[in-house]
């Protein structure tokens, strides 16, 4: 069984972008808290990056924001490739079956978000044409 259950707050605006087949995809990092603060008195968060496909993109791309806490329940996938200059990279990532609103915005008096730490997020493979997600969010409860 592999299902990831994420709250966090968005570290950035979620940029809707297309396959070479046209599918709509979002890739985004969502700040997780700890629940704890390192000995400088900082509080200690992971930096989850994620990827939604479809109709899930196109709702995150629409109504979140940096800052904004958001739930996600995906799966935990891994990647392996060589790079241009031949270098071996592996990468994790959530992908995203469904996400929801949750918590106040950052405007409306809730914790600041950490600077993630940069990186570069390489764009899917073809393989996503073909790849079907099932979200259950086509109509939004709003």
């Amino acid at each position: 069984m592999n299902t990831v259950n994420i709250l966090g707050r968005m570290t950035g605006i979620p940029e809707l972008a297309e396959t070479s087949a046209n599918v709509p995809y979002s890739r985004f990092r969502v700040a997780v808290d700890r629940g704890y603060k390192d000995s400088n008195g900082n509080r200690v968060c992971d930096f989850i990056n994620c990827i939604a496909w479809r109709q899930t993109a196109q709702f995150i791309h629409k109504y979140f924001t940096k800052g904004q806490l958001i739930a996600i329940v995906g799966r935990l996938e891994s990647q392996n490739w060589t790079s241009a200059d031949g270098t071996p990279r592996f990468k994790m990532e959530v992908n995203v079956g469904s996400a929801y609103f949750a918590g106040v915005n950052r405007s409306e008096g809730a914790a600041p978000v950490p600077e993630a730490p940069e990186e570069d997020l390489p764009m899917p493979e073809d393989f996503a044409a073909d790849y079907e997600i099932l979200t259950g969010d086509e109509q939004l409860p709003f």
